[in-house]
């Protein structure tokens, strides 16, 4: 009884504290385990949780040093590196606010959210952060006290700039700064505000999503109930820091002791898996859909006989894990074949993402079920799941066992969800953010009086409680002749196939259903190849009749089952691939529809002003 009631006031003392306390109590615990390891040119470099701990008081020193108050925002504008989780930490520990940017973002994103934060210092990465802010400043667009470098070979051109290897140690024998430190981290709190995220945003405006400690601890304490990680789990950072989805992810495997590998260089992840043997990722389902593509080319360009042994592997894996899938013990002869197939096909599957893989969250957009079954067919998890900044990440997931395919799971532990008008998704929980920074009125309409946050995002609940997405509610498309359509469905559909990277589809208030077509060009290039087709560039390319041919017909067999008005009656190939930096895709590679139909609405006129199918350069 006594052990019983020590056990549970532990459990709650410590949820009762704010993260950065989780934080420091791990570093006391062991303060040699390598928690984080950050990638330089010649390998990888250790950061124990005792050097990350006194790189968390340092630095937050020597922000108080320069007058950084409570509250006060500070911006981080760079790609993944280790200091950027020490930043994050530092500020919480002075109970500042952390805001951060995507790498990527223009100058205006970059000028809207530190005059609307109205943040003195900022973070950057690289030479393009640095550029980007300097410029603004040098114009008056921005005023910030302090610009700190991360990387020491960009070049500092204002007095205000400074290498953050010099600025982490600036306040060190700041004595009154220690003090301050110490008497912020003896009052801080759970009301602490953590961070304001700004959405990417597929349309409109970007919204500060504010996380106070209070909601960041919650969803701590309800991944500790669905998820275990242990010191023995390594983690491979390589998604944005600044969403929500790896921030949340990394914040859970380091209050878990988790190592987490942290990756600058996003384009080198192929060789980075298989090096660093990951035994858990978070990943976009983009990521998982590019992966099935490749592996799928990878058996139709063999010989007959692989692809024979290929799909019959498959076709074991898929028996076996359908038996574990419904906590059943697999059939003995399921289980030697299975042993077979293990070894002669998945394993080098296996090998190519690092072998030890255990769990694979992943969430940010729909997961087509098919790709679901295929990689479980080869023993790796994909642990489907949704959630929202604005719900600091998970709301739902799919349990080891007993999950559906093509639903994103069961809701998390204490995690309300129900459906509203219009199919829409509704969720209530502890995890729900506090509102949008100085935005009272999306608040209100985000969060109805009963604490309900409106996710627009439309779904349906099975009577076993299995969450299912349907589509953004501001994405669902009504014809012209009065019919509902659901766009991403489609695209899905279309970018299952290896022949096929992106897709858009067009026809809100359109007579029919047409769509963007961006090739694989590797896949299309071998084709072309392979069929004796010579062509200068893309743009000739997509427009030889033969390969509007092969595409007409591909779209036509992936269209099967669906409805006549879903239907795609018209297309234009492109020779340009949607991209982040031109602003057409998120950072978690979703399309920004507003942003590509403005630009694309000659070639859109176009399919609805012909006949028959058509194709482009995509110049844009």
């Amino acid at each position: 009884m006594f052990r019983t009631f020590v056990k549970v006031y532990i459990k709650r003392t410590i949820l009762e504290k704010e993260y950065i306390s989780a934080i420091e109590a791990n570093a006391q615990k062991d303060p040699s385990f390598v928690i984080l390891k950050g990638k330089k040119t010649d390998g990888w470099y250790d950061v124990t949780w005792g050097k990350l701990w006194q790189d968390i008081q340092d630095l937050g020193q020597s922000l108080v040093s320069i007058g950084v108050k409570e509250e006060d925002k500070i911006v981080i504008f760079s790609q993944n590196k280790t200091q950027w989780i020490t930043t994050d930490l530092a500020t919480m520990a002075i109970r500042g606010v952390t805001v951060p940017v995507y790498a990527t973002s223009s100058h205006g994103q970059l000028s809207y959210i530190i005059k609307e934060t109205e943040a003195k210092i900022i973070f950057v990465g690289s030479q393009y952060q640095y550029d980007t802010t300097v410029e603004l400043y040098g114009r008056g667009d921005i005023d910030v006290d302090k610009i700190v470098v991360y990387d020491a070979s960009v070049q500092l051109v204002t007095p205000n700039s400074v290498y953050y290897s010099d600025f982490i140690h600036s306040g060190k024998d700041d004595v009154k700064a220690k003090e301050e430190f110490s008497k912020r981290r003896k009052e801080s709190s759970l009301t602490d505000l953590a961070t304001i995220i700004y959405t990417s945003g597929t349309t409109g405006e970007p919204k500060g999503v504010m996380i106070g400690q209070d909601t960041l601890m919650q969803a701590m304490k309800i991944h500790n109930i669905r998820i275990q990680m242990s010191t023995q789990d390594v983690s491979l950072c390589f998604l944005p820091l600044c969403h929500v989805f790896e921030r949340g992810w990394t914040w859970y495997c380091m209050y878990r002791s988790s190592q987490v590998y942290v990756l600058t260089d996003t384009k080198t992840i192929g060789e980075t898996l298989p090096e660093v043997a990951p035994t858990a990722f978070c990943s976009v389902p983009r990521i998982y859909e590019k992966m099935y593509q490749k592996i799928n080319a990878n058996v139709l360009s063999g010989f007959r006989v692989k692809r024979w042994a290929f799909n019959l592997a498959l076709s074991v894996g898929r028996r076996y894990n359908e038996a574990t899938r419904l906590e059943k013990e697999p059939k003995w002869w399921i289980k030697a074949l299975y042993a077979v197939a293990e070894t002669f096909v998945f394993k080098t599957v296996k090998a190519a993402i690092g072998g030890r893989l255990r769990m694979m969250p992943t969430a940010g957009a729909h997961v087509p079920y098919f790709i679901v079954d295929f990689f479980h067919a080869m023993g790796i998890h994909l642990k489907v799941g949704y959630g929202l900044t604005e719900t600091c990440a998970t709301v739902s997931a799919c349990p080891d066992t007993m999950y559906e395919l093509g639903s994103v799971g069961t809701p998390f532990p204490e995690v309300e969800v129900k459906i509203g008008a219009e199919n829409e998704i509704l969720v209530r929980s502890k995890t729900v953010m506090r509102g949008y920074y100085k935005k009272p009125q999306a608040t209100a309409e985000a969060i109805d009086a009963d604490g309900w946050f409106h996710t627009g995002d439309a779904g349906m609940l099975d009577e076993h409680g299995n969450l299912f997405i349907t589509d953004r509610i501001k994405d669902l498309m009504k014809t012209s002749q009065g019919k509902y359509i659901a766009p991403q469905m489609i695209e899905t559909r279309l970018t299952s196939d290896v022949f096929i990277e992106q897709a858009v589809v067009v026809g809100d208030q359109k007579p029919y259903v047409t769509a963007f077509v961006v090739p694989n060009f590797e896949a299309l290039k071998n084709y072309a190849a392979s069929a004796g087709i010579t062509f200068k560039n893309m743009e000739e390319l997509v427009n030889k009749p033969s390969i509007r041919q092969m595409y007409e017909k591909k779209i036509a067999d992936l269209q099967k089952g669906f409805a006549g008005f879903e239907m795609i009656k018209r297309f234009t190939l492109l020779a340009k691939e949607f991209s982040m930096d031109a602003g057409e895709l998120t950072p978690t590679l979703k399309v920004r529809r507003k942003i590509i139909l403005e630009r694309l609405a000659p070639q859109i006129a176009m399919m609805y002003a012909s006949n028959g199918f058509s194709s482009g350069s995509g110049e844009k």
